[in-house]
This record gives structure tokens, C-alpha cells and sequence, in this order.
């Protein structure tokens, strides 16, 4: 039979070798857990934005293919290939799309089939190791668009063990805090990634419906675009360096569109001034002679300190249909 104090200091032995590897084992699967999350949705959030710079370029060579006449569509003026890029950290390294425009005879046996061709521009970039792709397909006829409207018991701690204790307890401590600001930073930037996506994807929709369907445009500077349209009520975007929001107005209603923004611009263009200007190289316009509106924005948030979350460049080139 055991000493009395033999079996006291029994009860006070320290974690056992596999109590320890079970302890750590499931810690470590738990980091790895919100890793693995964070991960996935940041990456979620990636493709995204591909997907809608994608879009972007995809509609833009649709909209500068009308400018060109008939002659220019049935010859090889028009680039097969074509490349372009996109950064969210606006350093020029990010995914580079590489494009194709084909251009061929309409499927129909119908009379006027002469008059039209089926203009194909298809996408393909990597996004993460994975190869992606996208593709818009349209006909462009001879005569154009015609216009439309619209845990201890037993004993107290010796003095080493409340030291030892002490510091440990420090380091997990300070271990947690810096854990917990982390994970606090990365929700809020996964929050404000996807709240600026849907933004500026709604606002870059309602602006190109607005260019389309507009007869021209009444007065244009770099933060203002006027636009006469069908029904004879302008529309006004302007843009607010100070605030940092553009707002849309119709008559007597008028509601903001983006906000965060950290520049605009507006551009106008016009058709090509003769057959022998080089592709998509369109010169300058007033509101009188445009044809073309070019729209450029970047877009931020703050999560802490210097520290932003950017949306970092929308730019969209609509024709004016009606014009």
C-alpha cells in the first residue's frame, strides 16, 4: 500500500504524452479548418471578378465591332486574336485573357443571309491553375441596328509553476488576439469584396442601358454625362470627388450607384475618321459627334488602418445605338 503523501502527489501528475498529441492534434485541425475556409471563399471571390472582367471585355469588342462598316466586317481588318489583362491590386501582374474574334457566314438559307454574318469572341484565361473560358456570339447585319425603344483541486501552484503558468498564459493570450483580429480582418475583406462586385456590376448594367438607348449625348465632362433620351427626359450621372459616390438622375428621381469610389472618368468618341485608322483606335468626340462613351472607375474600402480592400478597375466602352 502506497505512502499517504505518495498518493497525494499521484493525483497531481502532469498531462500525459497522448493527452498532449490529442490537445495539439486538435488545434491544428481546427487552424487549418478557418484556413482551409478563408481560402475558399477569398478564391470564390476571385473568380468572381474574372468572370466579370470576362463579361466586360467580351461585351467591349461587341460594342466597337458596330462602329466598323460592312467592307471592314468581310475583310481580315478585324484581329482573330486579341489579348487582355486584369489586376486587383493595380501592379499590372494578374490574369491575362487571351481572345479570339471569328467571324463567319450566318447558319440560314433565308434570302437576306448575304447581308448578315455570325461574329463569335470567345475568352480563355487561368484562374488558379484551372483553365476557364467564355464565349458571346452575335450577328451584325450590312444595314445596322435600326433604333428601338426600350480546469486544480487539491494543492496550490509553487511559485515556478504560477511563473511558468503565467507566461504560457500570456503567449496564448496574445496568440488568440492576434488570431481573432485576423479572422476578423479577413470576414470583413471577404464582406466588402462581394458588396463591391455587386455594386459596380449593377451600376456598370444601368449605365451601359442608358448609353444604348440614348438618341445622343446633350453635355459631357469628366465627372458629368448628360444623356437625351427616348422619352425626352436627360439623364445625369455625376460623380462627387469629395464624397466619393456617383449618382444617377431621371426627372425628379435620383438615387446613388456607387460610393467608395476613388476616381471616374468619362470619355467620348467617335467613328473612325477614315478606313485607314488602326483597329479600336477611335478618336476623340464632343457631345455633338460621339458615338461612343468610355466609362473608367476604381472602387475601395477600408478595413484597418492603411490597410483597403480595392475593386481596383470597371471600365466599360458602350455604343450610343440610336445616335
Amino acid at each position: 500500500m502506497l505512502p499517504s503523501a505518495a498518493r497525494a502527489s499521484a493525483s497531481h501528475k502532469a498531462y500525459a504524452l497522448i493527452e498532449v498529441l490529442v490537445a495539439g492534434g486538435l488545434l491544428g485541425f481546427m487552424v487549418f479548418s478557418l484556413y482551409t475556409a478563408f481560402s475558399f471563399g477569398f478564391g470564390i471571390i476571385k473568380v468572381t471578378q474574372e468572370d466579370l472582367r470576362a463579361d466586360q471585355i467580351l461585351v467591349q469588342k461587341l460594342e466597337t465591332l458596330r462602329i466598323y462598316d460592312w467592307s471592314k466586317i468581310n475583310t481580315t481588318y478585324i484581329p482573330a486574336t486579341f489579348t487582355a489583362t486584369y489586376s486587383t491590386s493595380g501592379s499590372g501582374q494578374g490574369v491575362t485573357y487571351d481572345g479570339a474574334i471569328s467571324i463567319a457566314p450566318v447558319p440560314l438559307t433565308e434570302s437576306y443571309s448575304n447581308t448578315l454574318r455570325q461574329v463569335t469572341v470567345s475568352l480563355s484565361w487561368l484562374s488558379g491553375g484551372v483553365p476557364r473560358n467564355r464565349s458571346i456570339t452575335t450577328f451584325v447585319s450590312e444595314n445596322g441596328i435600326q433604333p428601338t425603344n426600350p480546469d486544480s483541486r487539491h494543492s496550490a501552484f509553487t511559485l515556478p509553476e504560477l511563473l511558468i503558468s503565467a507566461a504560457l498564459g500570456v503567449l496564448l493570450l496574445l496568440g488568440a488576439i492576434t488570431f481573432y483580429g485576423f479572422s476578423a480582418s479577413s470576414f470583413v475583406s471577404m464582406a466588402n469584396y462581394a458588396e463591391l462586385n455587386n455594386q459596380t456590376r449593377y451600376a456598370s448594367d444601368l449605365i451601359s442601358r442608358d448609353i444604348r438607348s440614348a438618341t445622343s449625348v446633350a453635355t459631357a465632362t469628366t465627372n458629368n454625362l448628360v444623356l437625351n433620351a427616348l422619352d425626352g427626359t436627360n439623364v445625369t450621372y455625376t460623380y462627387l470627388p469629395a464624397s466619393g459616390t456617383l449618382s444617377r438622375a431621371k426627372g425628379s428621381q435620383s438615387r446613388t450607384l456607387l460610393k467608395g469610389i476613388t476616381s471616374l472618368t468619362f470619355s467620348l468618341y467617335q467613328r473612325p475618321a477614315n478606313n485607314a485608322a488602326p483597329y479600336e483606335q477611335f478618336p476623340s468626340a464632343t457631345p455633338a459627334t460621339a458615338k461612343l462613351v468610355a466609362l473608367k472607375w476604381s472602387c475601395s474600402r477600408r478595413v484597418v488602418g492603411p490597410e483597403n480592400d480595392s475593386q481596383t478597375l470597371q471600365m466599360a466602352l458602350v455604343e450610343l445605338r440610336n445616335q
